[in-house]
């Protein structure tokens, strides 16, 4: 599926500075909104994943970018493995907030560098599919 280049830069970068949102200011509800957002994408598919669709909808008209052929099955387990750890974040605020703060920094540190191009997810997902 192809898919515009500035509508994944524009869904990586808002998770990115949502993480380290949450890591700076130790926001629950940053790993909260992550968590949602992540799942959202999970269930509804990637066609449909909020801040794609919203960027599709709203920003596609005017700011033309071009488009890259994406697979439909690794992002949506890059997104299942989003939610989870994110998942894990959240959970471990409530229980463990010292050691919570020290996977949330990792979480950021991973989703930095999905901003940079390079999705560790999609990877994984392509050592597995290779199995």
């Amino acid at each position: 599926m192809k898919i515009s280049k500035n509508a994944l830069l524009l869904n990586r970068i808002t998770i990115g500075l949502l993480a380290w949102i949450s890591y700076f200011f130790q926001s629950s509800l940053a790993i909260t909104i992550i968590f949602f957002l992540l799942l959202l994408s999970t269930i509804l598919g990637f066609k449909k994943a909020p801040i794609i669709y919203f960027y599709q909808k709203i920003f596609d008209r005017f700011i033309s970018s071009a488009r890259e052929d994406v697979d439909v099955h690794a992002m949506k387990f890059v997104f299942a493995m989003g939610t989870v750890f994110s998942g894990i974040c959240l959970f471990m605020v409530y229980f463990d907030a010292g050691t919570a703060w020290k996977i949330i920094f990792i979480f950021a540190l991973l989703k930095t560098v999905n901003v940079f191009g390079y999705c560790p997810g999609e990877k994984i997902y392509a050592y597995f599919k290779k199995q």
